[in-house]
């Protein structure tokens, strides 16, 4: 189980990508989001993907780094990861980015994915300082694009949020979601006693 979650690319990839786009999702972009993986934005990928692969070692479970998972023999070869990206931009059609701050790359990759992550690194005591920067989370904002507080850990997003009642925050979910990530958390506890 430990493995299927810290092999999983997408909520590093997609945290990274939605945190360095926030803009062109607001505004309903039409963009191929590889095409915009900067260098900047690349080498804060590579450096989150690396926490993973740390928080997977911890645990002894061999994941797939981000620059293997891209790779495409004869097409993308493994390098640094903004190269791998124009090479994927220039073999294919890339994905298109999110249009929407409501977006499962919010919504669920942070949430159900990189938060677990964070957890099993406490259980280890890998050090994850991009994963924790929770930037997307700390948003938080209201229909209305009027900033709220996201809420003090352990609490729930009912009294902490401090959104306006008529007005249903977008990252709710985030705000919310203790939940699924403590339960993986118990069953990794209890699984390794």
């Amino acid at each position: 189980m430990i493995g299927v979650d810290l092999g999983n690319l997408n909520p590093a990839v997609h945290y990274g990508i939605a945190m360095f786009n926030l803009t062109r999702m607001e505004l309903a972009e039409d963009r191929a989001q590889q095409a915009h993986i900067t260098p900047a934005v690349a080498r804060f990928l590579e450096d989150l993907d690396r926490e993973r692969l740390a928080v997977a070692e911890a645990f002894g479970v061999k994941a797939r780094s981000i620059h293997q998972a891209y790779a495409v023999p004869g097409k993308v070869e493994i390098g640094p990861l903004a190269e791998m990206m124009r090479q994927i931009v220039v073999t294919r059609k890339g994905v298109n980015g999110p249009k929407t701050l409501d977006s499962r790359y919010v919504t669920e990759d942070v949430p159900y994915g990189l938060q677990t992550t964070i957890r099993l690194a406490d259980l280890t005591g890998v050090e994850v300082p991009l994963a924790r920067l929770r930037s997307i989370p700390a948003i938080c904002a209201s229909e209305t694009g009027s900033p709220t507080r996201p809420p003090a850990s352990g609490t729930s997003s009912e009294t902490n949020c401090n959104a306006p009642t008529q007005s249903r925050p977008i990252f709710s979910s985030i705000c919310q979601a203790s939940d699924p990530p403590a339960r993986t958390l118990a069953a990794t506890r209890s699984r390794m006693a």
